[in-house]
């Protein structure tokens, strides 16, 4: 079969989004299918690539001011017609997986796949919530999003949901689909630590927007003593010292400046060679939420894969796989006084404890998050 994905994520670079699809890449070629990739990278508009043996191409326009930007933003789906016109005209396409595209061609390639007898798949990973937003329910990504959701992806579309909010929503509209969680090739990924002194390593990877409480866990480090502080080595990537300065008094952060290690925004590939140096990653986000019910955070499975025990409290599905004192450590709730708590439990553990706990760790994402273990739902969902 062959299989065209359209996206308007950054294939190949490494956006999370770009990493899903290129792993579920990996699932429907490991199951006899070709896959093609239409993305938005920045690679040279319309040139053919190859990416790990997957021919992709961006249809993305350079442009250096705002009004360029939002004219080329608009004007995607005609360039995606004409591609899409000529793609055909050489190549035959049993089926279409989108994701994370303008709702304008969401619509038009479920006509256009209905009318041509291509079936027409969706990877669904998320659902805001109005509180992420400065105008809530009236914000403009808020509104498209719930339209694609309760409109646009219906029966007429084959659904991968990330999570099981997301597929008990599809699945009482009635549509086919299947929960495929974060996956990885986790059989890939090396998971040997590094680690350089007796300090605790924690590692916050993320640019945490709406979605990551990045806020409470520093005002959670502000709640140890200074000896406890002295004792971990925090760090965060994806974030700068300027970005978190108007979050605290000037004696706050000169507090933080001294015991956090703020490494800005960096590469993933840095990130995921950082794992090797940690005990911990941390993540804290407002469970009740929607956004939260609704995803499922990447950074959790790629600190897995790597052996990394996550210190966390439970959202999404993560109550799933993560056991307190086993996958990680459980916070009982988003707050810092909880992390804080939870800070100090971490402290009081032993070599041989932490060395367990990465042992299951790895083990839990051998056992759930490596693609393999999907391509036969995939084949399903698509025969």
């Amino acid at each position: 079969m062959n299989i065209l994905v359209i996206t308007y994520s950054r294939i190949p670079e490494g956006d999370a989004e770009a990493v899903r699809l290129l792993t579920l890449g990996e699932a429907l070629r490991g199951s006899g299918n070709d896959v093609f990739f239409i993305g938005m990278g920045f690679s040279k508009y319309k040139k053919e690539m190859n990416y790990k043996g997957f021919k992709y191409n961006s249809l993305r326009k350079e442009s250096k001011h705002i009004t360029q930007k939002v004219y080329y933003y608009l004007n995607y789906n005609k360039r995606l017609k004409r591609f899409l016109k000529v793609y055909l005209l050489h190549n035959k396409v049993d089926a279409i997986l989108i994701a994370d595209l303008p709702i304008v061609s969401v619509s038009w390639l479920k006509s256009f796949c209905m009318k041509n007898n291509i079936q027409f798949l969706a990877d669904s990973v998320e659902w805001y919530s109005p509180e992420q937003f400065k105008y809530g329910n009236l914000s403009l990504d808020m509104l498209l999003k719930n339209m694609e959701n309760k409109y646009f992806l219906d029966k007429n579309v084959k659904i991968i949901s990330i999570s099981k909010y997301l597929n008990n929503y599809f699945r009482s509209k009635g549509c086919n689909t299947i929960r495929i969680p974060v996956i990885l090739d986790v059989k890939n990924i090396p998971y040997e630590k590094i680690v350089k002194d007796n300090k605790l390593a924690i590692l916050y990877a993320g640019s945490p927007g709406k979605k990551d409480y990045l806020n409470e866990m520093l005002r959670g480090l502000l709640l140890l003593e200074d000896e406890d502080l002295k004792r971990l080595r925090f760090t965060v990537a994806g974030v700068s010292y300027e970005q978190i300065k108007n979050w605290f008094t000037h004696e706050e952060f000169i507090r933080l400046n001294n015991y956090v290690e703020f490494l800005g925004r960096v590469d993933r590939t840095v990130v995921l060679n950082k794992l090797a140096e940690i005990d911990f990653t941390v993540l804290l986000r407002a469970a009740e939420l929607r956004y939260a019910k609704a995803g499922f955070p990447t950074k959790v499975v790629e600190s897995l894969a790597t052996a990394t025990p996550v210190i966390l409290n439970l959202s999404s599905d993560l109550g799933d796989y993560i056991n307190d004192m086993q996958e990680g450590l459980i916070v009982k709730e988003c707050s810092a006084e909880e992390f804080a708590k939870t800070l100090k439990r971490a402290l009081l553990l032993k070599q041989d404890q932490k060395e367990l706990m990465r042992h299951k760790a790895r083990l839990c994402a051998e056992e759930n998050f490596d693609y393999r273990l999907y391509q036969e739902h995939l084949s399903k969902l698509l025969f």
